[in-house]
């Protein structure tokens, strides 16, 4: 798979969860966390960022390598592997069930092993 492909892939799956949270947070609570009225607005608020996180992956697409290439790709890592230890830390308070820590678990790891992969195969910066 290119490296272009996967930046469409990690935008729309990004454009999706947002979407997802923005439109159906009852939903996506139930599927993943407990429920309540204040988890549901910052699941909104939050949805905010993960779109605007798929637009920026989708429009980084056709870079040829630059350092804003670099930028967004070492800021997918962070914020993947950020996901992976909130997910797990808020297992452990009763928040998030075992469910959405299995599903983050792999959907978060996938994504930051693609990102480190093709991160891998940029040239250094001059």
């Amino acid at each position: 798979m290119s490296r272009s492909v996967f930046l469409v892939i990690a935008g729309v799956m990004a454009l999706f969860f947002g979407l997802s949270m923005l439109a159906a947070p009852d939903q996506m609570l139930s599927n993943m966390a407990r429920d309540s009225p204040d988890a549901r607005f910052v699941l909104q608020w939050m949805s905010c960022v993960l779109i605007a996180v798929g637009v920026i992956n989708i429009l980084s697409r056709t870079d040829a390598g630059s350092p804003a290439l670099r930028a967004v790709m070492i800021g997918n890592i962070v914020l993947h592997a950020l996901g992976i230890g909130v997910d797990f830390w808020h297992h452990t308070k009763g928040f998030v069930q075992a469910s959405g820590v299995m599903m983050g678990a792999v959907v978060h790891g996938l994504l930051i092993a693609g990102f480190l992969y093709y991160l891998s195969k940029l040239r250094p910066a001059r």
